[in-house]
């Protein structure tokens, strides 16, 4: 663990001889040390999970050795400070400790990625006591930006730094209460994230995988739906990069469901739109397609190491050459939706499908009365509608019924769950959570099941590739097993789905429901 260091700005007209003189006024004696320069590189997942925990990730270089800092953004001190040499692309790839302890968890499959770099240089002054001792240590510290640009820099000012030295807090205690108590000096974060995002052009959650479109009262059918398919058009753009490069698996999940959520609303929606989209939902449902089975693999792959552990500490690496053929398919499955993303017919299809979205011809979108008609009565009307399209779906399965009809539910939970979640601003946010809580506990069920039954189809197939040898039949012997704890893991689940579906169809549910979106 680190000691805190705590930061200023820097009183405006005081330079570091002037801060000498003030310190020394207050019976404190300083010795100048040698300037240092630090280098400073920001880390985040894509969708800010950090920064929305309250944490800054981050990693200083300087001639004294490399270190990475993990930082609460409300106080502004080090949760903990290790030694390393740089920071890994994933949090568990970090080793065993508390930053993996506190990392893992959010940011879980999703790549460590920097997001901004600072370049510091720094005049350090050691406080000295009566006996010559070093009780605490001041630095004033120059941040600069990196840009894109390479040595150009954005300044961000100067900042006070009070570093502690071990053994001596009562010094530490005193300069702070100089500083804030009789200076009045405005305290910091001590990170310069948010000044360094805003040199750049950024800020803190400009990207999050939840749509948050605001829906004024009032708004028509029409242009909540333009206003929906830009924000979703927005997603796929902003997850392309990511996807190309492999960044992480989370890159193609959220481009999909930007996708399924608009191929939903389109659908949903169709008696409120221009004409024209009836093309776009064919050519969404294309990009659905090509993206499918690379998506398929990264949830058996990410799910696998998990399956393999039940069989023991063999496991996992008896089916290894397993695991090397599943890589294997995904990278020929890649090859084949990065020819869809270098596609014209895609190009082509971002670009009109924009035009269409920011066609400044407002009459275009409320051409029809569904458009005319206040989104208020729409949502409701298609909310009600497909939730009795969900009970219907649901209230007649049993555990004979056939995998299709479980899958049939889950794809209806899926088109009620985007109309919550577009609507969501138009009703009270409380009444909106309490409905969504049951139905994503019903999708969690219907999910692991549908993907439990997608392995366990896959596995024999990528089991025929499999070279000779030893280690390929210990392979099999070890795939037999697994698929047996498979089967079972999909009996439970299925066993379990009768609860969950009677919480979800719960009278007080049903009642809320009705409440909200009923036609009564």
């Amino acid at each position: 663990m680190s000691l805190n260091s705590y930061q200023y700005i820097m009183p405006r007209g005081v330079n570091a001889e002037g801060l000498a003189e003030i310190l020394h006024g207050h019976g404190l004696r300083l010795e100048l040390q040698p300037s240092v320069a630090t280098e400073r590189e920001f880390y985040d997942t894509f969708d800010w999970r950090l920064y929305a925990a309250g944490l800054v990730f981050f990693i200083d270089r300087s001639r004294d050795g490399t270190r990475l800092h993990l930082r609460a953004l409300a106080d502004g001190l080090d949760i903990v400070s290790v030694a390393a040499k740089e920071v890994p692309g994933f949090a568990h790839e970090l080793p065993a400790g508390v930053l993996r302890d506190r990392l893992l968890p959010l940011a879980e499959s999703r790549r460590l990625l920097g997001i901004a770099s600072l370049k510091c240089s720094s005049r350090c002054f050691k406080v000295l006591d009566e006996e010559n001792k070093t009780v605490a240590r001041v630095l004033i510290e120059r941040h600069g930006v990196v840009t894109g640009e390479g040595a150009r820099r954005l300044g961000l000012g100067e900042r006070l730094v009070v570093a502690p030295v071990r053994g001596y807090s009562e010094p530490l205690q005193q300069l702070r209460a100089l500083f804030e108590h009789e200076l009045g000096l405005v305290r910091l974060n001590g990170a310069a994230l948010e000044e360094a995002l805003a040199a750049l052009g950024r800020h803190p959650l400009d990207y999050s995988s939840k749509l948050r479109v605001p829906l004024p009262a009032g708004v028509t059918a029409g242009e909540a739906a333009r206003r929906l398919l830009a924000a979703l058009l927005n997603a796929v753009e902003s997850n392309e990069d990511g996807v190309r490069q492999d960044l992480d698996p989370e890159f193609l999940h959220d481009l999909r469901v930007a996708v399924r959520r608009t191929r939903a609303l389109l659908g949903q929606m169709k008696e409120a739109l221009p004409r024209s989209c009836a093309h776009y939902r064919q050519e969404f449902a294309w990009i659905g397609r090509s993206t499918g089975a690379v998506r398929d693999l990264d949830v058996q792959m990410l799910a696998f190491p998990a399956h393999a552990a039940a069989l023991g500490p063999g496991g996992l690496g008896d089916l290894e050459p397993l695991r090397e053929v599943m890589r294997a398919q995904r990278s020929r499955e890649r090859c084949d939706l990065l020819e869809t993303l270098a596609a014209p017919r895609y190009r082509r299809l971002k670009k009109d499908w924009r035009a269409l979205l920011e066609n400044g011809d407002a009459a275009v979108w409320v051409a029809t009365d569904e458009a005319r008609r206040p989104a208020l009565e729409s949502a409701s009307a298609m909310i009600e509608h497909r939730y009795h399209k969900v009970f219907r779906a649901g209230v007649g399965l049993t555990p004979e019924s056939a995998d299709t009809d479980m899958h049939r539910l889950r794809m209806q939970c899926k088109k009620l769950r985007y109309l919550l979640e577009f609507f969501a601003p138009l009703f009270p946010r409380d009444d909106i959570k309490s409905l969504v809580r049951p139905l994503k506990a019903l999708q969690d069920n219907l999910g692991e099941f549908q993907d439990l039954g997608v392995l366990l189809e896959a596995l024999p197939g990528y089991a025929e590739r499999l070279n000779g040898g030893e280690r390929a039949n210990r392979a099999r012997v070890a795939l037999g097993l697994l698929m047996e704890r498979l089967r079972l893991r999909k009996e439970l689940v299925r066993a379990e789905f009768a609860a969950v579906w009677a919480r979800f169809a719960h009278q007080q549910h049903q009642n809320r429901f009705n409440r909200l979106f009923g036609s009564d």
